[in-house]
């Protein structure tokens, strides 16, 4: 007698989210209350030379190759103020972020609601997550789901190995970023979809200005672009995502 398996359900796609500019509003631009304005006053230098001193830096931290401590310290002698209280210096960096983007935190809860899994990879310092973590926790949410920050990997996306981190969850895995090369990287890989995420991109976003400008990606028929929250949701559908 041949004894029949019952056929295993197949495993719901699994979302994976950037944060700036996907689920927390980005201010690296020149409005007054700019970190790069405030910032840049208390130094006496203009935005401009204020934002290229600062953006290498950034990007060092987001590699993490340099840690919160000595970005305060370098931050600290910029500003001329080394005697800085943390907070001062939490509140000032903290400029840099608008605030949750909220129809991107409900679609997600709504994506767990309906049994998909959801994570995380960002390009991210560890300071960023401590200040963030006070003032908006909820755009870390991902309800038990996988978080990858490229501090701890000693590398910045588009570099596989981030992505590479979720090779142990099975499935399809949908990543939503607002930069196009971030969105399309993993497509090199089996079971990956990507949506370049473009409703709110801050396009003076420090890293843009200091990472490698090749724009090339991959053609394919797993990367879709959403200009807003309804066209995010059609994306996903095409994805194989149910809401």
């Amino acid at each position: 007698m041949v004894w029949l398996k019952n056929k295993m359900p197949h495993k719901k796609p699994t979302i994976v989210f950037d944060i700036g500019a996907v689920k927390l509003g980005l201010n690296y631009g020149r409005d007054e209350n700019s970190f790069f304005v405030q910032a840049s006053k208390i130094a006496g230098v203009s935005p401009d030379e204020f934002k290229a001193w600062y953006s290498p830096i950034e990007k060092r931290c987001l590699s993490g190759e340099v840690r919160a401590d000595e970005h305060y310290f370098l931050l600290r002698q910029k500003l001329g103020q080394p005697g800085m209280p943390k907070d001062e210096l939490e509140d000032l960096v903290g400029l840099l972020w608008t605030g949750p983007i909220i129809s991107t935190i409900r679609l997600s809860e709504r994506l767990h609601n309906a049994g998909h899994g959801l994570g995380i990879i960002s390009n991210m310092t560890d300071y960023c997550i401590d200040i963030i973590s006070k003032k908006h926790p909820e755009v870390f949410e991902t309800f038990g789901g996988k978080k990858v920050f490229s501090f701890e990997h000693r590398v910045i996306k588009p570099d596989l190995r981030l992505y590479k981190e979720f090779d142990e969850i099975e499935g399809d895995k949908v990543y939503i970023d607002d930069n196009l090369r971030y969105a399309s990287a993993p497509l090199v890989l089996p079971d990956w979809f990507g949506i370049h995420y473009t409703e709110h991109i801050d396009s003076s976003e420090s890293v843009r200005s200091v990472q490698d400008k090749s724009s090339g990606f991959p053609g394919s028929d797993r990367l879709f672009v959403a200009r807003n929250n309804e066209e995010l949701i059609q994306a996903l559908e095409r994805c194989n995502v149910k809401l």
